[in-house]
């Protein structure tokens, strides 16, 4: 290859070739490579040095040239930011695109039209935001991107009522997720779901029923209840027709042999007031200090047990074993479910009701019988006073029973929202409105009928034979002997310590009903601390019963039934009432103060009283 002239040839493949003086024929130059330039730059190949692109401008390898970047655009022999609204995903554009409906870009010079985010929407192009659903965040969108208002559906834990009306808040036991309506009907897919332990019934879908047995209600679809519950029953808390509760579950009747319990329990009953009869009435003086004892420790037995009922009346979420256990005590109160009386007497709550508060007066005939048959066997039986004395020994004995089964239909909880305007329903049998039903009603009349016959009579006897005791004992009057269930278990300086314990078991047993306490968990739990408090202090003060043992037990049983209601007040999700637990503890808080400042007064006394 011969070069003239005294310049440079340069070659497109890279290589420079140096031209020798002018007429020669050899090349004593030397071949250079071309330089190697960064990412982004280019070459200028009549010097080979690397140079940036303009301004606006990216280096494409495909075209070996500068051209404009992504954001921009060619406009003449220069680029220009593309306008918001307005993109360009790729260098070299000759155009910007506009943004399409569902997406947006908010700046210049954008690479890219971002899709609008979950909330929001834009049926617009070139837009440089989205339009949000609902600025108080009750309604959002499913996806991103979405280009229409008709994508904007209800938050979750919001739901729509009709077709274009707004979102209402979810009610309180029922689950919406995002996009919940029932515009289109309980059988809808996006009907709101109910939660476990609450159900609702087809009829009425959104008033929610809270049930008292989570196994009851398992939650899901509208009108679900567990299996052999009726649907139609408010809290799942009755069974079908043709079943019986069993513990927590419903179970079908079998046929002749689900009667057996209910027979056996009957006979069992007339059984133990046979025995009871002639236990209560044999001669004091002939019995030994350890069968004394023996009486007193099952009296206190059977008191601490009744107790335990009393706290079913109290709105706490008991938990395993304490549920099983307190649903087996519920016998005690003449809860008859555990010997399947639903496949007897049916599910009518009515007549269970009247059949339960008909068991204690029923023991008078049956125990008058048992008199009847003693007389016959031993003429100088003085019926009327074993009578009084026996029944009464079964009144006293089960008088928390009594008066629980009389006033149950006036204890009721609230259901969703819990509110004081909301719907109630009786704890002793969910499945009955308080206040709201001819069902209710007639209960209610049942159980005032039922404690005008058994506890104000037997209350108003026992405080008329305390009264008169120490004139009977004076006389020798034969009343004594009627009157013994009520005295024989306490020193004789200390006779009325019976209707102090009566006393204590009413009060205990009204808590629940109480106007000011009635529905209000955690002050129902104050105020039936603060009894058994009392009650235990003046117990361990005056030392009662005839045994020092009885005296310690009954203290510790008390000690046991607030640590067990403390207990169950914990694991309860109380509704609880701030303004309620301010007077309690302002009382709690004076009454430390009266203590303290008391106590202090007679220390000073003490000190300085003059000494006999």
């Amino acid at each position: 290859l011969v070069l003239f002239g005294n310049g440079d040839l340069v070659f497109g493949l890279g290589e420079v070739i140096a031209a020798g003086p002018a007429g020669a024929n050899a090349l004593p130059g030397r071949i250079a490579p071309f330089a190697d330039c960064p990412e982004g730059q280019m070459l200028d190949m009549s010097t080979n040095q690397c140079m940036d692109c303009p301004e606006g401008q990216v280096f494409l390898d495909i075209l070996g040239a500068c051209a404009c970047r992504a954001g921009y655009m060619a406009l003449g022999s220069g680029c220009v930011a593309c306008g918001a609204g307005n993109m360009t995903g790729s260098a070299g554009s000759e155009e910007c695109d506009r943004c399409q409906p569902g997406r947006y870009a908010a700046g210049i010079a954008q690479t890219e039209c971002k899709a609008c985010p979950v909330g929001t929407y834009q049926p617009a192009l070139s837009t440089t935001a989205c339009v949000s659903c609902d600025a108080s965040g009750r309604q959002t969108t499913m996806v991103e991107g979405a280009d229409s208002d008709a994508a904007c559906v209800c938050a979750r834990d919001f739901f729509r009522k009709s077709a274009g009306g707004g979102c209402e808040e979810c009610p309180i036991g029922m689950v919406c997720e995002a996009g919940s309506s029932i515009a289109e009907g309980v059988g809808s897919s996006n009907y709101p779901a109910v939660e476990e332990g609450f159900m609702t019934i087809m009829d009425d879908p959104l008033q929610v029923y809270k049930c008292l047995q989570m196994e009851s209600c398992p939650g899901g679809r509208v009108g679900t209840c567990a299996a052999y519950r009726d649907t139609e029953t408010v809290a799942c808390a009755r069974c079908v027709d043709g079943a019986y509760e069993s513990g927590k579950v419903c179970e079908p009747c079998s046929g002749s042999t689900d009667v057996a319990p209910f027979i056996l329990v009957g006979l069992a009953g007339c059984a133990g007031l046979a025995v009871m009869t002639f236990m209560v009435n044999r001669n004091l003086l002939m019995q030994t200090s350890n069968t004394m004892m023996c009486v007193v420790m099952v009296a206190l037995m059977f008191t601490g047990i009744q107790t335990l009922g009393i706290f079913q009346q109290v709105s706490i979420e008991w938990f395993e074993p304490m549920q099983s256990i307190l649903e087996l005590t519920s016998l005690l109160s003449f809860n008859l479910k555990v010997v399947k009386v639903g496949c007897v007497l049916g599910i009518n709550p009515v007549s269970n009701f009247i059949f339960r508060q008909m068991v204690a007066p029923m023991s008078i005939p049956v125990v008058a019988l048992v008199l009847g048959v003693k007389r016959y066997f031993r003429p100088g039986t003085r019926v009327l006073l074993e009578l009084v004395n026996t029944v009464g020994t079964l009144f006293n004995v089960f008088f928390i029973s009594i008066v629980l089964s009389g006033t149950s239909p006036l204890v009721c909880y609230r259901h969703p929202p819990f509110t004081p305007d909301s719907l109630a329903s009786m704890i002793s049998e969910p499945s009955v409105l308080c206040g709201g039903s001819n069902v209710h009603t007639e209960m209610v009349v049942v159980g005032i009928l039922a404690i005008f016959v058994v506890p104000i009579p037997f209350m108003a006897m026992a405080s008329i034979f305390t009264w008169k005791y120490p004139f009977y004992v004076s006389t020798g009057h034969e009343y004594l002997h009627a009157m013994r269930f009520l005295f024989f278990r306490f020193h004789a300086s200390k006779y009325y310590y019976g209707i102090i314990l009566l006393s204590r078991s009413l009060i205990i047993c009204l808590i629940p009903i109480i106007p000011g306490l009635a529905g209000d968990t955690a002050l129902q739990t104050w105020v039936m601390t603060a009894c058994i408090c009392g009650y235990t202090l003046v117990q361990q003060q005056l030392n009662p019963w005839r045994s020092y043992t009885a005296n310690i037990m009954d203290g510790l049983i008390s000690m046991t039934l607030i640590l067990l209601l403390m207990t169950g007040t914990m694991a309860t999700d109380l509704q609880a009432n701030m303004d309620s637990i301010k007077v309690a503890g302002v009382i709690a808080f004076s009454a430390f103060l009266a203590l303290v400042v008391g106590t202090l007064g007679v220390g000073i006394y003490l000190r300085f009283r003059p000494n006999p």
